[in-house]
């Protein structure tokens, strides 16, 4: 059977798209209406074929009927969270939708082989259920908190607790510089380019060194103290001011060579990359 991606938070479906023509089964969960009812369109013949499953869903710690902000302006800010949804004065609404939990999609679909976790504000709450439950993926991604330690300190507290430790930190905003490996690591070749919407390569393909925890932490301090995102949310301030001396910092920093973006922190283990035979770093 071919091996299941979870991907937890679809958006419009770029990610979905390419592990699809990898050759890898899908679980696909997104909490806006129209995201998630465009996709069911758009992928009608693997939903079909049961290579496909897309979850019209919010994840939550509960089961129920919870809030969602659906942010107008820019629909990949939409989030649990309202002051998430609605940062730099951006348009948003709230609208209800069904929450489900980590734990009930595994026991419905069972584990994948790559978890893949970009839901706008809550990835945390995503690696806690996690942890909660007996499922080990061989690879799991989130959105890391760069640029607010405490949070990422607990995002790696998790995955390190739960065993993981070997990680690569991905800078997504360079994304258009990446090419899937010819021939493939992971599943099928699938040509493809990247921008900033996709988590693009995962597992094995991804092109860097797998650092064990005390080399990556220190990979994760020095992006606490110096990266920038221009388009970041400010916890004290998000004025125009703030944001446009925000971009300032950026060109300076790009100019000096120090790093700008956001990241994804990917995390397996050391028994996973000698199983691939693949060399240490």
């Amino acid at each position: 059977m071919d091996k299941l991606v979870f991907d937890i938070g679809m958006h419009h479906g770029r990610d979905t798209e390419f592990y699809l023509a990898k050759g890898f089964r899908v679980v696909a969960v997104e909490a806006n209406t129209a995201l998630a009812e465009a996709a069911l369109k758009r992928f009608s013949e693997q939903v079909a074929a049961g290579r496909l499953a897309i979850e019209h869903k919010a994840l939550s710690d509960q089961s129920g009927l919870v809030s969602f902000y659906v942010n107008d302006d820019k629909d990949d800010w939409s989030s649990l969270t309202e002051d998430f949804a609605a940062r730099q004065g951006t348009h948003f609404r709230r609208i209800e939708v069904a929450g489900v939990t980590l734990g009930q999609l595994i026991e419905r679909h069972g584990v994948p082989y790559y978890l893949k976790i970009d839901v706008e504000g809550a990835d945390t709450l995503c690696l806690r259920q996690l942890s909660q439950t007996d499922a080990r993926p061989a690879f799991v991604s989130f959105e890391a908190e760069v640029g607010h330690p405490e949070r990422l300190s607990e995002q790696m507290g998790l995955v390190e607790r739960m065993g993981y430790n070997r990680f690569q930190v991905i800078n997504q905003r360079l994304h258009k510089r990446t090419r899937p490996p010819n021939p493939p690591v992971e599943g099928d070749y699938c040509p493809r380019r990247f921008d900033g919407f996709c988590s693009g390569l995962f597992g094995m393909e991804l092109p860097d060194c797998w650092l064990a925890p005390d080399g990556f932490h220190k990979r994760l301090d020095f992006l606490n103290r110096w990266n920038v995102n221009p388009g970041d949310h400010d916890d004290e301030s998000c004025s125009r001011l703030s944001s446009k001396l925000r971009l300032v910092r950026a060109v300076l920093q790009m100019a000096v060579g120090l790093p700008m973006g956001w990241y994804d922190v990917h995390a397996t283990t050391a028994g996973q990359i000698s199983a691939s035979g693949r060399a240490a770093c």
